[in-house]
């Protein structure tokens, strides 16, 4: 949790408390007063209340270009609040305080900015101009920082002394919130003080496969990863992959044709509670019997 919330501050790109995630954990020894050592966690965004079918849509019912990927109604519900805070509360040893002074401090004191960094913002700069916020934050003085400044995040870091004396409600009530909503509806989003509020991150069970001499836990639903994962390895299994010779054509071929049909069944995966498909169906014999018939050589 501590490497996560560092990631909020020095790689917005990649770690951010706006977001949310997924987490599999494994413990060769249970902790205290649990059963088994295997966990997942989701705790990815959730859309709106007031979210709409047809909120991306103009008045032909064309998509509108952008409106799905950039700005507040491309944003769901955050995550990553409650759920690091969760994963703490199941897992975790250290007192909060200590798990969220690391990143607290790099926001307060600043960090060097490294070249990775300047590429990503210049790269991003248009984007970051529409909004008056990410441009005081990311873009000080009109500009991109060059690597070697010391960038200070002090609003980051007073969101952080929050999180950290009140836990994810210092998101759900009170400045941070009332910011997050207005820039929110400031830039024509639906979010609002329940939807923070009603968030809840929810404990589910990995997806559990063997192939290849391994056994594997990854992520199921509302991840495709870990059915997509089950689906390539199997099959690959099945297709004696480890019998082609290493780097040669027929291996790469092998390969693509199998990411092809697990990949092409990601269209049928999402929230698990509306999916078309469940990961049992997905992963069961007759489904990876009919990839790997399917498979052209």
């Amino acid at each position: 949790m501590a490497t996560a919330l560092v990631l909020a501050v020095v790689f917005p790109e990649a770690g951010n408390l706006g977001g949310g995630g997924f987490a599999v954990v494994r413990f060769e020894a249970p902790p205290e007063g649990e059963s088994e050592g295997l966990f997942s966690l989701d705790f990815r965004e959730v859309a709106p209340a007031a979210a709409r079918a047809d909120m991306y849509l103009d008045e032909a019912g064309e998509p509108i270009r952008e409106k799905s990927l950039i700005g507040p109604l491309a944003s769901g519900v955050p995550g990553s609040p409650r759920g690091y805070w969760e994963l703490h509360r199941r897992l975790g040893r250290l007192p909060w305080p200590a798990v969220v002074e690391p990143a607290r401090r790099l926001a307060t004191s600043g960090f060097v900015v490294d070249r990775h960094l300047t590429k990503v913002l210049e790269d991003e700069r248009s984007k970051l101009r529409r909004f008056s916020e990410t441009a005081a934050t990311w873009l000080p003085e009109g500009r991109v920082p060059p690597p070697g400044t010391r960038l200070r995040l002090p609003e980051l870091a007073r969101t952080l002394r929050a999180y950290a004396k009140r836990g994810p409600e210092a998101f759900t009530e009170g400045p941070v919130a009332t910011a997050v909503v207005n820039a929110s509806h400031r830039h024509g989003g639906v979010l609002t003080f329940e939807d923070l509020a009603a968030y809840r991150p929810v404990w589910r069970q990995p997806v559990r496969f063997d192939a290849l001499g391994w056994s594997f836990a990854a992520m199921g639903l509302p991840s495709s990863g870990g059915i997509i994962l089950g689906q390539a390895l199997q099959v690959l299994e099945h297709e004696s992959w480890g019998r082609l010779p290493r780097f040669g054509a027929d291996r790469h071929h092998l390969l693509a044709e199998v990411l092809r049909r697990a990949f092409s069944d990601r269209l049928l995966l999402g929230d698990p509670g509306t999916s078309q498909a469940t990961e049992a169906e997905l992963l069961s014999p007759e489904r990876l019997a009919a990839l790997a018939a399917s498979l052209d050589a």
